[in-house]
């Protein structure tokens, strides 16, 4: 058996609906059956370097106002609260980031 044989499709729903409103029991409606297509090695890297320099970008951004304004605050330099929200924040935009690509990647 082919691998593509054991994967489960999805209906539209107008294509359920007709199937089920029809009188006669010959007529049979499907929908175009579809696999999804892989990704090269070569997409998934070039990917993750986007997700990994997005992330980075915006940890870089919120890291320079953090430490800026824990020497401020303290008078001299310490190492803090400010290194865990830099790395709360490269954490939470790559989950967001990543859901993003999951996304975008999905509905072409």
């Amino acid at each position: 058996m082919a691998s593509n044989e054991r994967k489960m499709y999805r209906l539209s729903v107008d294509v359920e609906h007709q199937c089920i409103s029809e009188d006669s029991k010959v007529r049979i409606y499907l929908s175009e059956v579809r696999g999804e297509a892989k990704e090269t090695a070569v997409e998934k890297v070039m990917i993750i370097i986007l997700q990994l320099f997005y992330s980075g970008t915006i940890a870089h951004a919120v890291g320079t106002w953090a430490i800026a304004a824990a020497y401020e605050q303290r008078g001299y330099k310490a190492y803090g609260g400010e290194y865990i929200l830099i790395a709360m924040v490269f954490a939470v935009s790559y989950y967001f980031i990543h859901k993003f690509f999951e996304g975008y990647r999905r509905n072409q």
